[in-house]
Protein backbone atom coordinates (compact mmCIF):
# COMPACT_ATOMS: atom_id res chain seq x y z
CA UNK A 1 0.00 0.00 0.00
CA UNK A 2 0.64 3.67 -0.75
CA UNK A 3 -0.71 6.41 0.53
CA UNK A 4 0.39 10.32 -0.12
CA UNK A 5 -1.66 13.28 1.74
CA UNK A 6 -1.18 16.60 1.98
CA UNK A 7 -2.53 18.37 4.32
CA UNK A 8 -3.19 21.80 6.03
CA UNK A 9 -4.31 20.92 9.68
CA UNK A 10 -5.28 23.73 12.81
CA UNK A 11 -5.15 22.41 16.47
CA UNK A 12 -6.72 23.58 19.66
CA UNK A 13 -6.50 21.74 22.65
CA UNK A 14 -7.37 18.13 22.14
CA UNK A 15 -9.10 18.77 18.36
CA UNK A 16 -8.07 19.30 15.13
CA UNK A 17 -9.33 20.58 11.85
CA UNK A 18 -8.02 19.71 8.57
CA UNK A 19 -8.13 20.09 4.60
CA UNK A 20 -6.50 17.87 2.56
CA UNK A 21 -6.08 15.56 -0.54
CA UNK A 22 -4.85 12.43 -1.20
CA UNK A 23 -3.78 9.41 -3.38
CA UNK A 24 -4.19 5.87 -2.02
CA UNK A 25 -2.61 2.82 -4.22
CA UNK A 26 -3.23 -0.51 -2.92
CA UNK A 27 -1.95 -3.40 -4.90
CA UNK A 28 -3.23 -7.34 -3.99
CA UNK A 29 -1.14 -10.06 -5.74
CA UNK A 30 -0.73 -13.89 -5.37
CA UNK A 31 2.05 -14.91 -6.78
CA UNK A 32 2.73 -18.51 -8.35
CA UNK A 33 0.73 -20.98 -6.34
CA UNK A 34 0.92 -24.37 -6.75
CA UNK A 35 -1.14 -27.06 -4.85
CA UNK A 36 -1.32 -30.51 -3.62
CA UNK A 37 -4.67 -30.49 -2.39
CA UNK A 38 -7.71 -32.33 -3.09
CA UNK A 39 -10.08 -30.88 -1.11
CA UNK A 40 -12.56 -29.48 -4.28
CA UNK A 41 -14.28 -27.07 -1.91
CA UNK A 42 -10.47 -25.66 -0.64
CA UNK A 43 -10.50 -21.56 -0.91
CA UNK A 44 -7.74 -19.27 -1.14
CA UNK A 45 -8.11 -15.69 0.60
CA UNK A 46 -6.83 -12.73 -0.29
CA UNK A 47 -6.68 -9.28 1.61
CA UNK A 48 -7.44 -6.28 0.13
CA UNK A 49 -9.55 -7.09 -2.23
CA UNK A 50 -11.92 -9.34 -0.46
CA UNK A 51 -12.03 -11.52 -3.36
CA UNK A 52 -11.77 -15.71 -3.16
CA UNK A 53 -10.92 -18.73 -5.71
CA UNK A 54 -12.68 -21.85 -5.47
CA UNK A 55 -10.12 -24.86 -5.85
CA UNK A 56 -10.79 -27.87 -7.90
CA UNK A 57 -9.60 -31.54 -7.11
CA UNK A 58 -6.28 -31.48 -7.95
CA UNK A 59 -5.99 -28.27 -6.79
CA UNK A 60 -4.24 -25.05 -8.92
CA UNK A 61 -0.47 -25.12 -10.94
CA UNK A 62 1.17 -22.17 -11.34
CA UNK A 63 -1.92 -20.16 -10.53
CA UNK A 64 -1.16 -16.08 -10.67
CA UNK A 65 -3.16 -12.70 -10.53
CA UNK A 66 -3.21 -8.95 -9.21
CA UNK A 67 -5.44 -6.55 -8.44
CA UNK A 68 -4.78 -2.61 -8.46
CA UNK A 69 -6.76 0.02 -6.49
CA UNK A 70 -6.06 3.83 -7.19
CA UNK A 71 -7.67 6.64 -5.02
CA UNK A 72 -7.97 10.21 -5.86
CA UNK A 73 -9.90 12.74 -3.64
CA UNK A 74 -9.91 15.61 -1.34
CA UNK A 75 -11.54 15.94 1.61
CA UNK A 76 -12.71 17.39 5.00
CA UNK A 77 -11.80 16.09 8.45
CA UNK A 78 -11.77 16.39 12.26
CA UNK A 79 -9.99 14.78 14.80
CA UNK A 80 -10.36 14.23 18.52
CA UNK A 81 -7.41 13.25 20.92
CA UNK A 82 -7.29 12.05 24.55
CA UNK A 83 -4.47 11.10 25.48
CA UNK A 84 -4.96 10.33 29.19
CA UNK A 85 -8.08 8.02 28.19
CA UNK A 86 -6.22 6.07 25.38
CA UNK A 87 -8.89 7.41 23.09
CA UNK A 88 -8.22 8.59 19.54
CA UNK A 89 -11.17 9.50 16.68
CA UNK A 90 -10.89 11.34 13.68
CA UNK A 91 -14.15 11.85 10.66
CA UNK A 92 -12.92 12.43 7.12
CA UNK A 93 -15.44 13.85 3.96
CA UNK A 94 -14.57 13.87 0.55
CA UNK A 95 -17.28 15.45 -1.74
CA UNK A 96 -15.08 14.74 -4.79
CA UNK A 97 -13.43 11.39 -4.72
CA UNK A 98 -12.08 9.35 -7.79
CA UNK A 99 -12.04 5.41 -7.67
CA UNK A 100 -9.99 3.67 -10.34
CA UNK A 101 -9.74 -0.40 -10.56
CA UNK A 102 -8.24 -2.70 -12.60
CA UNK A 103 -6.95 -6.27 -12.93
CA UNK A 104 -4.06 -7.70 -14.10
CA UNK A 105 -4.56 -11.22 -15.00
CA UNK A 106 -7.08 -12.84 -17.17
CA UNK A 107 -7.84 -15.69 -14.58
CA UNK A 108 -9.69 -13.30 -12.01
CA UNK A 109 -13.20 -12.75 -12.18
CA UNK A 110 -14.30 -8.96 -12.65
CA UNK A 111 -17.38 -9.09 -11.38
CA UNK A 112 -16.12 -9.82 -7.82
CA UNK A 113 -14.72 -6.80 -7.83
CA UNK A 114 -17.56 -4.83 -9.28
CA UNK A 115 -15.92 -4.48 -12.69
CA UNK A 116 -19.05 -5.18 -15.06
CA UNK A 117 -17.06 -5.35 -18.14
CA UNK A 118 -13.46 -5.25 -19.30
CA UNK A 119 -10.64 -5.33 -16.48
CA UNK A 120 -11.12 -1.70 -15.47
CA UNK A 121 -13.44 0.41 -13.76
CA UNK A 122 -13.34 4.80 -13.29
CA UNK A 123 -15.41 5.70 -10.80
CA UNK A 124 -16.67 9.29 -9.40
CA UNK A 125 -18.03 10.11 -6.54
CA UNK A 126 -18.14 11.14 -2.75
CA UNK A 127 -16.82 9.24 -0.08
CA UNK A 128 -16.91 8.99 4.10
CA UNK A 129 -14.40 8.02 6.34
CA UNK A 130 -14.13 7.45 10.53
CA UNK A 131 -11.71 6.23 12.65
CA UNK A 132 -11.39 4.88 16.05
CA UNK A 133 -8.55 3.97 18.34
CA UNK A 134 -9.15 2.77 21.89
CA UNK A 135 -6.81 0.84 24.45
CA UNK A 136 -9.76 -0.05 26.53
CA UNK A 137 -7.79 -1.70 28.77
CA UNK A 138 -3.56 -2.22 29.49
CA UNK A 139 -2.10 -3.67 26.26
CA UNK A 140 -5.51 -4.07 24.85
CA UNK A 141 -6.26 -1.73 21.46
CA UNK A 142 -9.49 -2.14 19.74
CA UNK A 143 -9.50 0.24 16.25
CA UNK A 144 -12.21 0.88 13.77
CA UNK A 145 -12.52 2.10 10.18
CA UNK A 146 -15.72 2.70 8.59
CA UNK A 147 -15.57 3.42 5.01
CA UNK A 148 -18.35 4.68 2.60
CA UNK A 149 -18.05 5.61 -0.81
CA UNK A 150 -20.87 6.29 -3.54
CA UNK A 151 -21.01 7.42 -7.55
CA UNK A 152 -24.70 7.54 -7.12
CA UNK A 153 -25.37 4.69 -9.10
CA UNK A 154 -23.72 2.22 -6.74
CA UNK A 155 -22.66 1.56 -3.10
CA UNK A 156 -19.52 0.24 -1.22
CA UNK A 157 -19.06 0.41 2.44
CA UNK A 158 -16.55 -1.39 4.76
CA UNK A 159 -15.97 -1.61 8.41
CA UNK A 160 -13.11 -3.15 9.77
CA UNK A 161 -11.94 -4.30 12.82
CA UNK A 162 -8.74 -4.95 14.65
CA UNK A 163 -7.75 -6.20 18.43
CA UNK A 164 -4.49 -5.91 19.16
CA UNK A 165 -2.92 -7.69 22.40
CA UNK A 166 0.31 -7.63 24.16
CA UNK A 167 0.46 -10.56 25.60
CA UNK A 168 4.48 -10.07 26.92
CA UNK A 169 7.46 -8.30 26.42
CA UNK A 170 7.94 -11.00 23.46
CA UNK A 171 4.38 -12.14 21.95
CA UNK A 172 1.40 -10.47 20.66
CA UNK A 173 -2.25 -11.67 18.69
CA UNK A 174 -4.40 -9.86 16.45
CA UNK A 175 -7.69 -10.28 15.32
CA UNK A 176 -8.65 -8.22 12.19
CA UNK A 177 -12.37 -8.59 10.88
CA UNK A 178 -13.82 -6.76 7.53
CA UNK A 179 -17.42 -6.78 6.57
CA UNK A 180 -17.84 -5.31 3.07
CA UNK A 181 -21.07 -4.21 1.10
CA UNK A 182 -21.00 -3.81 -2.06
CA UNK A 183 -23.92 -3.64 -4.14
CA UNK A 184 -21.59 -3.36 -7.80
CA UNK A 185 -20.67 -6.75 -7.06
CA UNK A 186 -22.92 -9.92 -8.12
CA UNK A 187 -25.29 -10.81 -5.82
CA UNK A 188 -24.55 -14.04 -3.63
CA UNK A 189 -27.44 -16.34 -2.94
CA UNK A 190 -26.06 -17.01 0.98
CA UNK A 191 -24.62 -13.30 1.41
CA UNK A 192 -26.05 -10.89 -1.01
CA UNK A 193 -23.56 -7.90 -1.44
CA UNK A 194 -22.11 -8.94 1.76
CA UNK A 195 -18.47 -10.29 2.24
CA UNK A 196 -17.20 -11.16 5.52
CA UNK A 197 -13.06 -11.77 5.91
CA UNK A 198 -11.86 -12.72 9.26
CA UNK A 199 -7.52 -13.06 10.02
CA UNK A 200 -5.90 -14.32 13.34
CA UNK A 201 -2.28 -13.86 13.58
CA UNK A 202 0.13 -13.97 16.43
CA UNK A 203 3.76 -12.45 16.75
CA UNK A 204 6.84 -12.29 18.36
CA UNK A 205 8.82 -9.17 19.21
CA UNK A 206 12.48 -8.77 20.37
CA UNK A 207 14.20 -5.12 20.32
CA UNK A 208 17.84 -4.94 20.26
Amino acid sequence: DYQLTPAVTYTWNKHSLGLSGYYHRRKEKIPNITTVQTDPNLKYYTFTGMENTDGTTGGYSGFEREFVNHEFGGELSYQYKNDKKHFETSISLSPLSYNLQFIVNDDMDAASFGIKSGKSMNQYGSSFEGRIKWEFYHNMVWSCRLFYFTNYDHVQGDMENTFDFILNRFFSTRLFVHLRYDDARALNKDFGHFQLKELLSFGFNYKF
